[in-house]
């Protein structure tokens, strides 16, 4: 008899080999509780317990393809909607974490009889995001992000590259790309990221060639 590991099993096995490689490879996890931020009410109230990164990876690995993410820094967020609207198989952070009817979103953790939520935590779900890439992950307006105090303690600096680095260095994702700034095709990469933070500008673009939309205090 052929033994088979149900979608969650395999989910529950990824995410603990992830967490292994993390706990060899790098710092804990931040811990600081923070709002993803109202969502469709001025005062919304909450019940249970608020949602942690194993909730969001499980969520991100059992609802989406993971090898077309992207990320984005340096108010940047307009660079990764012109570019999903030419390919909309690719996802970023705005797509997967939204109570919109329909969404998985809304579907996994529903409010309750009381039109209340589960209370979120945005540098988790930051985290899970960037944690769940496979493949090559792109990022844009983010080349810049370690050359200043701003830029690494953005959510990209400091939640979504951390878990980019343990995954490139153990095999989880293949590239970090850092996109030319306003592309609209995936080839047009302007530099690549190691797992040490090494940054080499390719395709003929000079060391330096920034590719932000706005700066770093434009979040995320």
């Amino acid at each position: 008899m052929q033994l088979t590991m149900s979608p969650l099993s395999v989910s529950a096995f990824s995410l603990a080999a992830l967490l292994f490689s993390a706990s060899v490879f790098a710092a804990p996890i931040s811990q600081n509780l923070t709002s993803l931020g109202p969502r469709d009410e001025k005062e919304p109230c909450y019940y249970g317990d608020e949602l942690t990164f194993q909730d969001y990876f499980y969520y991100l690995e059992l609802n989406y393809p993971t090898d077309k993410i992207m990320l984005w820094s340096g108010g940047s967020e307009t660079q990764v909607q012109a570019f999903k609207a030419v390919n909309p198989d690719y996802l970023y952070y705005e797509d997967v974490f939204t109570y919109e009817p329909g969404n998985p979103y809304a579907r996994t953790w529903p409010q309750d009889e009381n039109k209340c939520y589960r209370p979120d935590n945005a540098e988790a779900s930051s985290e899970a995001i960037a944690a769940v890439a496979t493949g090559d992950v792109l990022a844009f307006g983010a080349v810049q992000w370690s050359q200043t105090e701003k830029g690494r303690w953005t959510f990209f600096g400091k939640q979504e590259m951390h878990w980019v680095k343990i995954n490139l260095g153990n095999g989880r994702l293949s590239k970090m790309l850092h996109m030319v700034k306003d592309t609209t095709d995936p080839s047009q990469v302007l530099a690549e990221e190691d797992a040490d933070g090494k940054i080499t500008y390719v395709n003929g673009y000079a060391d330096g060639t920034p590719n932000s939309t706005g700066n770093f205090d434009d979040g995320p």
